[in-house]
C-alpha cells in the first residue's frame, strides 16, 4: 500500500498484487460473461452483484464491460472494506499486506478513488457490510450476474452461493474468483486439515498446486459441474438447473486498467524449465524454484532476493542468461546426487521377495532376511548373504526371472503340501486357487472365473497360459514361473518399451527399455523401431542423446543448452524467438509475428515469406503483423483442435493390477479400478464417471507412480481399519438348534436357546459366561459339527434313560441373565 492514500490519481492504481488481486487474464474472462449474455441471450440492462470488492479491479472491469458494449445497467458492490484475516492461521505475507491494507478504512478510500478515476462512478453502489448481513435483504431474481470473491472459508462461500441461487435471473450466471484444484485431484488429508483450520491457500501435496480449500468443497458440495477459465469459474441457470458457458469465440484481452500504470512492474510468467519458472519483472528475468511457492513481486527486487537463497531465485538481464543460470544450477544439483548415496526405492513384492531400486540396479531381498541395512556398501552386503537371499540385476525384468528361477529351483527341492483355503496366494499377476483337490492358477486379467463348470470342461474355454489346472501347490507355482519366464524371455526379443518421460528446452526425454534418450523436438517424429545404433549414425550427438538414467540425460541436455546459448551469444540470430505458447514457438521475424508449430522441427527463414506459407499447414505457421494477433490466433487454432479433441473417446489401456485394483490408462490419466467393482464403463465423461463411485474405488491421477502411490495409501488405511475393527461374523448353518458362526479364523457353535450375544468381549472371557454344553470354540467348522452331534447324541441317551419327551429342550436356564448382551458384529 503507497503512502500516498490521500493524494488525487488520474487513473485507477493497480500496480500491486495486493491491489490487483490475482491474474488479469481472469478479468479477461468476466468481460467475456457480459459479451455472451448480450449477443446470445439479448441483455440491453444489466444488474451485476460483486460480493468482496476490495480495491476494485474486478468492480472497473464489470463497470467498463457494461460501457464499452453500449449497455444499462450497474455494478452493486459489497465488502466488508475492513481487515478480516486471521492472522494465526493465515500469516504469510500477503495476508499481512492486506490487512493493513483494510485497516482505518484506507482500502475503502482506493476503492472509491480507482472508481472515480475509471469514470464509473455513477454506475457503481457500495454497500459496506458482511454478505451474511447484506444478501439476505436483496430482491430474489434481480441480478443478471453474481461475481463471489468475499471470505474464501468454506461456510462463507456456500452462504455466497446459496443466497446467489436466489438471486440472480433464470438464463444468468453465478460466477466467482480462485478456483484453483478440483476436489477429486485433492489430497483428502492435507484438504481436510485446511478445512478444519480455516486455512485460506494451501499447496496441494499430490499434484503441487496451491489452492483455495474452502471454495474447491463449496463448489463441490453445491454445483455438479462448473465452467473454469484460468481460475475463474461460472454457471448459467436454466430454469432450476445451473449448466456450464461456453466461452469459445469469446476470448478477450486483459482489461485496459490492469495494464496502466507503470509497465515496469508488471509481473508476467515467461516459461518453465528444470523445476523453474522464468518471470519477467521491472525489466528483468528472474528464475524462481517450483518449491519457492507464490513470491510476492510487489517487494523490491533487492528485497526479494535476501529473502531467497541464490540458487531457488535468480536474476538476470535476459531469458537466455537466466537459462544458462539455471543450466548451471542443475549441472551442480545433479553432480553432488550422483556423489550421494544412491536412491532407494521399494517396487514390488513376488514370491517372498521385496523389489528394491537401488541407483541404477534392481535387488531381490528375501523378505525372511528383515530389515537389510542399504548404507552398507553393496559389495559387502552381498558378501553377508546368500545368493539365493539378495539377487542383484539390472533391470526389473532381469530380477523377476531370476527370482522365478530361485522359485522354481525351491518348489522342486520342496516336499511341502498347501494349507487348506480358497484363494491361497497371488504370483505374478496369477491368483492361486484351491477347488477340491485340485489347484488353480488364474491370470487376474481373466476377471471373475465361473467355477462352477466343471475343471475338465473350464480350461477348454480359456488359453493354457491364462488358467492352469494342477494336483499341487508346487506345480502350479512351477507352472505360472515357467510362462512368466517364457513371457519375459520374449520381452527382451522383442522392441523395448518405450514411454515419453518429460520435455526439457526443446528436448523429449524418452524411456527405451532401460535406457533414457532425449530427442530434439524439432526432429519431429522418431522411428524408434530402427536398431538404436542405427538411429544414432542418422542423428547429430546433439539432437539425440543416450544416457543409463535420468539424471544423467537431463545433465548432458544442459550442456547442449549451455552450448546453444554461448553460441548464440556470440552471434546475432536472423530472426528472433519471443515466447510459446501451446506448442507453438512465436517469431519476430523482421516486421512480421510467425506463430510456428514445434512438431514442424527447424523452420527456414532464408525462405521468402510467400514461399514458407505455401510450404506448410496454416494451421501449423501463423503470420500476422503483430503479436496480440498471432497469439489470438494460436489460441483460436488450440481451441479448435482442443473442442475436435473432446469429440474423441480417449484410448484405455489395462496396465497392471496391484492390491485388488487394476490400473488404466484413460488418455493422458490413469485410473485404479478396485477389481470388486466389475466392468466399468470409460465411455461416461471422466467427471460423471467419478461421481459414481467412492474416491477409495476410483482413484484418478496423472502418473502411474502417482495412482501405484494412492492405491498403496487406500490399502494401508483399510488394513489398519480391519487391524482395529472386530473380526468379521458370519453364520454358516444350522443343527440340532445351534448356530454354527465364523469368527474370523475360528468357528463358534452357539446354542440358539442364548439369544443375541454380543462378541465384543475376548472369547475366552466368553467363554467363561456360559457352559461348554451351549457354547464353545473349535479351529474348524467340522469339529464345531462334531461337538454338536456329541452333545445331542448325549442329550437323546438322557432322555431315553429317564423317559422324557425326545423334543424337551435342554435344561440350560438363562433366566437370571437379565443384562445379557445382544449377539453383534459384520454378518
Amino acid at each position: 500500500m503507497s503512502g500516498n492514500m490521500n493524494e488525487t490519481v488520474a487513473r485507477p492504481q493497480f500496480s500491486s498484487e495486493v491491489m490487483r488481486q490475482g491474474p488479469g487474464i481472469r478479468k479477461a474472462h468476466m468481460t467475456s460473461l457480459v459479451r455472451v449474455l448480450n449477443k446470445e441471450h439479448g441483455v440491453k440492462q444489466l444488474n451485476i452483484l460483486e460480493v468482496g470488492s476490495w480495491a476494485g479491479a474486478s468492480t472497473i472491469t464489470w463497470a467498463m464491460a457494461i460501457k464499452d458494449l453500449g449497455l444499462t445497467g450497474s455494478v452493486h458492490c459489497v465488502d466488508i472494506w475492513e481487515p478480516y484475516f486471521d492472522l494465526r492461521a493465515n500469516n504469510a505475507a500477503i495476508y499481512q499486506a492486506m490487512n493493513s491494507a483494510a485497516d482505518h478504512g484506507a482500502i475503502f478510500q482506493e476503492f472509491s478513488r480507482n472508481i472515480s478515476a475509471a469514470g464509473v462512478e455513477n454506475i457503481v453502489h457500495p454497500t459496506k457490510g458482511n454478505s451474511r448481513d447484506v444478501l439476505p435483504g436483496l430482491a430474489a431474481e434481480s441480478y443478471h450476474i453474481i461475481f463471489i470473491d468475499g471470505s474464501h472459508l468454506y461456510d462463507d462461500v456456500c452462504n455466497d452461493i446459496i443466497q446467489a441461487r436466489r438471486l440472480v435471473v433464470d438464463g444468468g450466471i453465478i460466477c466467482g474468483d480462485d478456483y484453483e484444484l478440483k476436489i477429486g485431484l485433492v489430497n483428502e488429508a492435507t484438504h481436510r486439515a485446511a478445512l478444519a483450520n480455516s486455512i485460506d491457500f494451501v499447496k496441494d501435496p499430490s499434484t503441487g498446486i496451491s489452492y483455495h480449500p474452502g471454495v474447491s468443497q463449496a463448489i463441490a458440495d453445491i454445483f455438479d459441474e462448473v465452467s473454469v477459465w484460468d481460475g475463474l469459474w461460472a454457471v448459467r441457470r436454466n430454469g432450476p438447473n445451473f449448466e456450464k458457458i461456453d466461452l469459445s469465440g469469446y476470448e478477450s484481452g486483459i482489461p485496459e486498467h490492469l495494464r496502466l500504470g507503470e509497465e515496469a512492474l508488471l509481473t508476467e510468467r515467461v516459461r518453465s524449465e528444470l523445476g523453474f519458472n522464468i518471470i519477467r519483472s521491472r525489466g528483468k528475468y528472474i528464475g524462481c524454484r517450483h518449491s519457492l511457492g507464490t513470491v510476492d513481486f510487489s517487494i523490491p527486487l533487492d528485497t526479494l532476493l535476501q529473502s531467497y537463497s541464490r540458487s531457488d531465485l535468480i536474476v538476470a538481464t535476459s531469458l537466455e542468461e537466466v537459462s544458462l543460470r539455471i543450466c548451471e544450477i542443475k549441472i551442480a544439483e545433479l553432480n553432488a546426487s550422483e556423489q550421494s548415496a544412491p536412491t532407494i526405492e521399494r517396487l514390488e513384492s513376488q514370491f517372498g521377495f521385496n523389489i528394491i531400486k537401488y541407483g541404477a540396479r534392481f535387488i531381490a531381498c528375501r523378505q525372511s532376511l528383515g530389515t537389510v541395512d542399504f548404507s552398507i556398501p553393496l559389495d559387502t552386503l552381498l558378501q553377508s548373504s546368500s545368493p539365493s537371499d539378495l539377487i542383484v540385476a539390472t533391470s526389473l525384468e532381469e530380477a523377476s526371472l531370476r527370482i522365478c528361477e530361485t522359485k522354481i529351483a525351491e518348489l522342486c527341492a520342496s516336499g511341502t503340501t498347501a494349507p487348506a483355503a480358497e484363494l491361497l496366494e497371488s504370483h505374478f499377476g496369477f491368483n492361486i486357487i484351491k477347488r477340491g483337490a485340485q489347484f488353480v492358477g488364474c491370470r487376474e486379467s481373466l476377471g471373475t472365473v465361473d467355477f462352477s463348470i466343471p475343471l475338465d470342461t473350464l480350461p477348454q474355454s480359456y488359453s493354457p497360459s491364462d488358467l492352469i489346472v494342477a494336483t499341487s501347490l508346487e506345480e502350479v507355482s512351477l507352472r505360472i514361473c515357467e510362462i512368466k519366464i517364457a513371457e519375459l524371455n520374449a520381452s527382451e526379443q522383442s522392441a523395448p518399451t518405450i514411454e515419453r518421460l518429460e520435455s526439457q528446452f526443446g528436448f523429449n526425454i524418452i524411456k527405451y527399455g532401460a535406457r533414457f534418450i532425449a530427442c530434439r523436438q524439432s526432429l519431429g517424429t522418431v522411428d524408434f523401431s530402427i536398431p538404436l545404433d542405427t538411429l544414432l549414425q542418422s542423428s547429430s550427438p546433439s539432437d539425440l542423446i543416450v544416457a543409463m538414467s535420468l539424471e544423467e540425460v537431463s545433465r548432458r541436455i544442459c550442456e547442449t543448452k549451455i552450448a546453444e546459448l554461448n553460441a548464440l551469444e556470440r552471434s546475432a540470430p536472423a530472426v528472433e524467438l519471443l515466447e510459446s505458447h501451446f506448442g507453438f514457438n512465436i517469431i519476430k521475424y523482421g516486421a512480421q509475428f510467425v506463430g510456428c508449430r514445434q512438431s514442424l522441427g527447424t523452420v527456414d527463414f532464408s525462405v521468402p515469406p510467400d514461399a514458407l506459407l505455401r510450404s506448410y499447414s496454416p494451421s501449423d505457421l501463423i503470420v500476422a503483423p503483430s503479436l496480440k494477433e498471432v497469439s489470438l490466433r494460436i489460441c483460436e487454432t488450440k481451441i479448435a483442435e482442443l473442442n475436435a479433441h473432446k469429440q474423441s473417446a480417449p484410448t484405455i489401456e489395462l496396465l497392471e493390477s496391484h492390491f485388488g485394483f487394476n490400473i488404466v490408462k484413460h488418455g493422458a490419466r490413469f485410473i485404479g479400478c478396485r477389481q470388486s467393482l466389475g466392468t466399468v464403463d470409460f465411455s461416461m465423461p471422466p467427471e460423471a464417471l467419478l461421481r459414481s463411485y467412492s474416491p477409495s474405488d476410483l482413484i484418478v491421477a496423472t502418473s502411474l507412480k502417482e495412482v501405484s502411490l494412492r492405491i498403496c495409501e487406500t490399502k494401508i488405511a483399510e488394513l489398519s481399519t480391519s487391524k482395529q475393527s472386530a473380526p468379521a461374523i458370519e453364520l454358516l448353518d444350522s443343527h440340532f438348534g445351534f448356530n454354527i458362526l465364523k469368527y474370523g479364523a475360528q468357528f463358534i457353535g452357539c446354542r440358539q436357546l442364548i439369544g443375541e450375544i454380543a462378541i465384543a468381549r475376548p472369547l475366552d472371557t466368553l467363554l467363561q459366561g456360559f457352559s461348554s454344553e451351549d457354547f464353545f470354540v473349535e479351529q474348524t467348522r467340522e469339529e464345531v459339527l462334531l461337538r454338536i452331534c456329541e452333545i445331542e447324541k448325549e442329550r437323546l441317551a438322557r432322555v431315553i434313560a429317564e423317559g422324557l419327551d425326545v423334543n424337551s429342550s435342554p435344561e440350560t436356564d438363562f433366566s437370571q441373565d437379565s443384562q445379557r448382551p445382544f449377539f453383534h458384529g459384520h454378518h
